[in-house]
């Protein structure tokens, strides 16, 4: 459970860095 929480986690870290690396590379 606490596993499934920490990908979770890291998945939406990974998510948002690229969400900011791509608006980045846009403006």
């Amino acid at each position: 459970m606490i596993r499934k929480m920490l990908q979770g986690k890291l998945h939406r870290v990974k998510v948002t860095q690229a969400d900011l690396h791509y608006e980045g590379s846009c403006a």
